[in-house]
């Protein structure tokens, strides 16, 4: 859990001399606290699982903000998005190929057959959190 050790991890950046880094780890504690302090996140224990939807959120605004500063000609802006996308997709885990949500689907499938595309998606989801859920729809219902 990066939560847990969010200070550490800022604390090497700065002894480190990578000032980027540290920014970066500083929003994403900013972030942390944010959920913390919500409705939602007041008086409970932040798991891996939320962890990873608000680096995942994080990441989302970071490529829609590169998006708009290239359509916009700001190549420098963008740059420093890229760059701290690049920081926050190292403290998610990987995401899974094409061909791993492709199988889990199958599996998925084969284990219910008879189901709605909602039920299958769950069940991909539940086995491969990481996976996208944009491709892991047009999967299911090339399946289906």
């Amino acid at each position: 859990m990066i939560n847990g050790n969010i200070d550490e991890l800022i604390r090497d950046a700065m002894v480190a001399k990578k000032t980027e880094k540290r920014d970066v780890l500083r929003l994403i504690k900013t972030e942390f606290l944010k959920f913390k302090t919500s409705k939602e996140g007041a008086g409970k224990e932040m798991d891996e699982e939320t962890e990873f939807s608000i680096l995942k959120k994080m990441v989302a605004q970071r490529k829609d903000a590169i998006d708009q500063y290239e359509k916009a000609g700001r190549g420098e802006l963008a740059e420093n998005e890229k760059k701290e996308l690049d920081i926050i997709s190292l403290y998610l885990p990987a995401v899974p190929t094409e061909e791993e949500v492709t199988a889990c689907a199958k599996e998925a499938i084969a284990a219910n057959p008879g189901a709605n595309m909602g039920i299958i998606i769950k069940a991909v989801k539940a086995q491969l959190p990481m996976a996208d859920g944009k491709s892991l729809a047009a999967i299911v219902r090339g399946l289906l």
